[in-house]
């Protein structure tokens, strides 16, 4: 199992997990080793880290300890316990020494050290003892990658600052266990974990998280190394992947993340990557360690695939089962490459869309995202699978649009595009709601048409009925006149005898 890389002029060191260290000649691709039999002083051959000072002078982390090996005189010699899984060298002639039980601080020239460890009762401590990897960036700050945490050495105080996973805070570390640390021409510090990569930004002290959703092969990060041209490459447990972390900037040329992303097919070794085994040397060859042994490329002599792949719909389902073209009742009258509309009824509420990027170069590495206009906000990226399922979707007219990526990450923008026409159901139709307001229309006429005849017969029946008792009265009125008459005649009668 490969480990660990450090150059030595126009050779390089290789660390091993029980084979000791190799001095590797990439020119003749033979080595030669040094390991516990050959020199007593190596206390293990479990090479957990390797570094080259300033003076040439390669120290050695082990499982058993740090040791130091003068190239001058062919000597080893031990220097200081612990399990050492990282070294970085810091401005004031001192090393640090990330090992399982806390962080060491190492004066070279009289070999004393300092240990700094966890202490639950001072919040500037180091967040945990079990340290992955020691990273200097340009401004000189000592960044620590542990278990729990990342930490930055402030010199000023002799403390550190923390940063973690804070949950309900999506500005904070995407995972507190730390694999790998490396900085971008920017400034920006990136940082692999368990669970995605993140990126800090100094000035406001937040990360910003990237993971397989946004290409990612994988969420476990192993290694990160950026090459000569600016490109960070890191390694999952699935594969290795090319990243332009400057992707969201106004001055980048594309706008996608993951650039490109490399497996076996493409010649990597068959095995795991080690954590943080990874190497840049001169030439800006990148050299990647892991269980299998370890792969070496140059990211200038790498082929890349620049054609634009066309897009085009292979197959219409539905309810899983392949639409016949031309029968009775089918939507496709010709095949998808042809078809640009599909028009379906409320009943056929269960369909998928099959399609394809015509690149046939690793064409397992093509990729694919959809969106459905008027549904779907962002394109939606799925890989290399290469169908979609829609399910009860509600009537209208919707446009389904498919980009597709080569072997290279080269995109048609473009893609291709389908309009699909879901029916509405029968008592959702204008027809029928038209129908149902003449319909309601006419029984409102026939309503009032009916009240005035009914008022019509009521008001005769009243006249009628006035009528009767009209007539019933006039005998009654006549004898009253009569009899009125008599009385009249009796009082003039009277009146004369007076």
């Amino acid at each position: 199992m490969i480990s660990s890389f450090a150059p030595n002029g126009n050779k390089l060191w290789i660390g091993t997990e029980g084979g000791g260290i190799n001095l590797f000649n990439p020119q003749t691709e033979q080595s030669i080793s040094y390991n516990s039999k050959k020199f007593t002083n190596l206390k293990s051959d479990h090479i957990k880290s390797l570094y080259i000072d300033k003076k040439g002078f390669i120290w050695i982390g082990t499982f058993k300890g740090l040791h130091v090996f003068d190239p001058y005189q062919k000597q080893i010699r031990f220097v200081v316990e612990g399990n050492i899984y990282s070294i970085e060298e810091g401005i004031k002639n001192e090393l640090w020494l990330g090992t399982t039980k806390g962080l060491i601080r190492l004066d070279k020239d009289n070999l004393s050290f300092k240990k700094y460890k966890f202490t639950a009762e001072d919040s500037y401590s180091i967040s945990d003892n079990n340290i992955r990897k020691i990273y200097k960036d340009r401004e000189h700050n000592i960044w620590i990658a542990t278990k729990k945490g990342l930490n930055v050495y402030d010199s000023d105080t002799d403390k550190f600052i923390r940063y973690s996973h804070e949950k309900g805070n999506p500005s904070s570390l995407s995972h507190s266990s730390v694999t790998s640390i490396c900085e971008d021409t920017l400034g920006n510090i990136w940082v692999g974990t368990l669970d995605g990569l993140n990126r800090f930004n100094k000035h406001t002290k937040t990360f910003t998280h990237y993971n397989e959703e946004h290409g990612i092969p994988g969420n476990v990060i192993s290694n990160m190394i950026f090459d000569d041209d600016g490109f960070l490459w890191l390694t999952t447990i699935i594969g290795l992947a090319k990243l332009n972390p400057y992707f969201s900037n106004d001055t980048a040329q594309t706008t996608d993340l993951v650039l490109r992303i490399y497996d076996t097919s493409d010649g990597l070794y068959q095995g795991e990557f080690r954590q943080n085994a990874s190497f840049k040397d001169s030439l800006g060859n990148i050299y990647l360690g892991g269980t299998g042994g370890f792969s070496v490329f140059n990211p200038n002599n790498l082929d890349e695939n620049k054609s634009i792949p066309k897009v085009v719909f292979t197959q219409f389902k539905l309810f899983n089962k392949p639409v016949a073209i031309g029968a009775k009742s089918s939507p496709l009258q010709q095949t998808m490459s042809y078809t640009k509309e599909i028009v379906l009824n409320h009943k056929q509420s269960i369909f998928s869309i099959e399609f394809a990027a015509l690149n046939y170069n690793h064409s397992a590495k093509n990729a694919y995202a959809y969106k459905l206009v008027g549904v779907d906000e962002d394109w939606v990226h799925i890989g290399n699978n290469r169908s979609v399922t829609y399910t009860n979707l509600p009537y209208g007219n919707y446009t389904f649009r498919v980009k597709a990526s080569n072997n290279d990450n080269i995109w048609n923008q473009e893609g291709a595009s389908l309009h699909l026409v879901i029916l509405p159901p029968w008592w959702h139709t204008w027809t029928f709601r038209i129908s149902l307001s003449l319909l309601f229309t006419l029984l409102v006429y026939l309503s009032f048409i009916t009240y005035l005849k009914r008022a019509e017969m009521h008001r005769k029946n009243l006249e009628q009925e006035v009528q009767l008792r009209t007539n019933e009265l006039s005998p009654s009125k006549c004898q009253l006149e009569k009899s009125h008459h008599a009385i009249l005649q009796q009082k003039e009668a009277l009146l004369r005898l007076t």
